[in-house]
């Protein structure tokens, strides 16, 4: 073999162990979805208000767009599930855009496992202007691991001590639980 040959070789080899290193540092944690809230929204065991209009569509939020549980400023919707090992609850929560600049208070986000809350937030796009887009969350479940639970995705029209559902247009973006 010539050098030149040789030297082309080497080359290639080493561009090819540059790319497998890069790939393994950069491919990231793979997310294996084991409940998929929007798909499995027909699934849910409860869905309060009974009457209300309790949906799923594609929402943009901050030129981001998301497939997402959109509900009632008070609302409480469950499924029952069982965790399985190394869980994580991925969601997103956030008021519509057309709610920005409606003058509110907020609304209340709250996940629990059965009556474990595992999330309270107040989202405020009027107040606080950082919080107009999607805020993501990923939440632990590795305490509920083998258990059956209901999971509820609750939403409240205000802070407690307030009652002021002005601009109140909460979205759960792609709720779904995860194993690494």
């Amino acid at each position: 073999m010539t050098a030149m040959k040789r030297s082309v070789w080497i080359v290639a080899g080493v561009v090819v162990l540059a790319l497998l290193v890069a790939w393994l540092a950069f491919r990231g944690e793979s997310e294996n979805v084991v409940v998929n809230f929007v798909d499995n929204f027909g699934q849910a065991v409860e869905k309060r208000p009974t009457n209300a209009n309790i949906s799923v569509s594609d929402v943009t939020l901050a030129g981001q767009t998301k497939r997402a549980i959109v509900a009632p400023s008070s609302s409480r919707i469950a499924w029952t599930v069982t965790i399985p090992e190394n869980a994580r609850l991925l969601v997103s929560g956030g008021l519509r855009e057309e709610a920005w600049t409606t003058k509110g208070d907020g609304v209340v986000f709250r996940v629990s496992m059965n009556d474990d809350e595992v999330l309270n937030m107040v989202i405020d796009p009027f107040g606080d202007p950082s919080a107009r887009k999607w805020n993501d969350f990923e939440i632990d479940l590795s305490e509920f691991a083998g258990e059956t639970v209901n999971v509820f995705l609750k939403t409240f029209p205000s802070p407690p001590g307030s009652n002021d559902s002005n601009g109140d247009q909460p979205v759960w973006g792609e709720p779904r639980i995860i194993t690494r």
